[in-house]
């Protein structure tokens, strides 16, 4: 059984950036990926469910070994869209991982989706077994931009790594991870969001 891994945490604080680290490594130990905003799947679906080529569209999502899903609960899941999700992360649960990044705490999750009986199973499958990694801290956004009109090499005082919380089952534990680089006199922060090379990022397959 594979493990999927939920990051919750409050906008800037480096979900997605995480979330990317992930799925890099995973390409380049030759896994197959695929990154969705969790509104662009949702998209992708209704477009396939129109052209009539939703089996080859689950057929796709159920053999990735890595799915991410960012901004999710960014939007609420529509009934439409419900059960298609709940069938990819059924088909997922056991076999495959499934990166989830959220602004909500899973505890939150039931009330994003809005058809009230798929939501208790996607959230089932979602959460089973699941690591939950808790990011909290200042926007990176806002520090890097605070970083570049200060005076780095004088007085400013900057700890660039954020708290960690992770939970995994009945443990958890807090560690702290490096995003951003540290602050030095002569360097100035620069924080590149990641990406997941030779991997596509968006759009759904084509029938075939």
């Amino acid at each position: 059984m594979r493990r999927s891994v939920i990051i919750s945490g409050a906008t800037g604080c480096g979900k997605t950036y995480l979330a990317c680290i992930l799925g890099t490594e995973a390409a380049t130990r030759e896994l197959t990926v695929r990154y969705h905003r969790t509104s662009e799947l949702i998209e992708g679906l209704a477009i396939a469910r129109a052209e009539g080529t939703m089996r080859s569209v689950l057929s796709f999502y159920r053999k990735l070994d890595l799915l991410l899903l960012d901004d999710f609960g960014l939007s609420a899941v529509p009934v439409s869209a419900s059960r298609e999700l709940l069938e990819i992360l059924d088909e997922r649960s056991e076999t495959a991982s499934t990166v989830i990044a959220s602004q909500f705490p899973p505890e939150s999750f039931p009330r994003l989706i809005e058809d009230p009986t798929a939501a208790d199973a996607i959230c089932d499958r979602i959460t089973a077994g699941a690591i939950v990694v808790s990011l909290t801290g200042e926007s990176m956004r806002r520090l890097k931009s605070r970083a570049q009109v200060a005076d780095v090499g004088a007085r400013w005082q900057l700890d660039p790594t954020p708290r960690v919380e992770v939970r995994t089952g009945r443990h958890s534990f807090g560690v702290r991870i490096f995003l951003p680089p540290r602050l030095s006199r002569n360097r100035p922060i620069r924080q590149r969001r990641g990406s997941l090379g030779p991997t596509r990022r968006a759009g759904l397959p084509s029938a075939g």
